[in-house]
C-alpha cells in the first residue's frame, strides 16, 4: 500500500533491523504504548518481525517514507477475526522528524480502506493510554467513537494510567 508519500510494507529482517530498533526504542513515544515497554535489543527486534510476518490473524507494516526511504514506524492490524468482520488497530511514528507531521493521518487513512474495501471489515478498534491526546483527537477526526475507559488499566513507571477504548464501523467510514 502506498500514498505519494508514504510505503506501507512488510517487515524484512535483512533491511529494518536497525531502523526498527531505533523507532521501537524512542523514549517520546515508548511513553504513549500501554505496558511497562521493554527495550529492545536487535535480537528482541527480529524475533519480532519474524513473530509478526507469520502470525495468520495480522497485518503488520514498516511505514517508509518514499523519498527519504527512511522508516518511520510501523501500523497493522491485530487479532483480525473474518467470522466477526473486525480487526485491532495500531500504530507507532517513532522517528522524531515525522512527528506532527500529519503522518499518522494518512497512513490511517491507508490502513483503514485497506481494512474495509479489501479485508470487508465491519469493525475498527483500539485502545490508548489517556494521556495520548494527539492520537485521541486524531482517531475522533478519523471518525472513531470513544467506547468506554478501562480505568487505571496501564501501569507505567510505578504510576497507573486510563486505557481509552474506540472504534470505527464500516458504515461511519462510508458516510465520512
Amino acid at each position: 500500500m502506498e500514498s505519494e508519500e508514504f510505503l506501507l510494507r512488510k517487515p524484512n529482517i535483512d533491511k529494518d533491523v536497525s531502523d526498527l530498533y531505533k523507532v521501537k526504542n524512542n523514549k517520546e513515544t515508548a511513553k504513549y504504548l500501554g505496558g511497562n515497554t521493554p527495550k529492545y535489543t536487535e535480537h528482541d527486534i527480529v524475533n519480532w518481525i519474524a513473530y509478526h510476518n507469520n502470525c495468520e490473524n495480522e497485518e503488520l507494516f514498516i511505514i517508509e517514507d518514499k523519498v527519504s526511504k527512511k522508516v518511520i514506524g510501523h501500523i497493522g492490524l491485530y487479532n483480525i477475526d473474518l467470522r466477526v468482520k473486525s480487526a485491532e488497530y495500531a500504530i507507532l511514528i517513532g522517528n522524531n522528524e515525522y512527528i506532527g507531521r500529519g503522518v499518522g493521518r494518512k497512513v490511517t487513512g491507508l490502513i483503514l480502506q485497506y481494512a474495509f474495501k479489501e479485508l470487508k471489515l465491519n469493525r475498527i478498534y483500539l485502545s490508548l493510554i489517556s494521556e495520548n491526546l494527539s492520537a485521541y483527537n486524531l482517531y475522533l477526526k478519523m471518525g472513531f467513537k470513544k467506547e468506554g475507559c478501562l480505568r487505571q488499566s496501564i501501569l507505567k513507571k510505578e504510576n497507573y494510567y486510563d486505557s481509552i477504548l474506540m472504534a470505527l464501523l464500516k458504515k461511519e467510514y462510508d458516510e465520512k
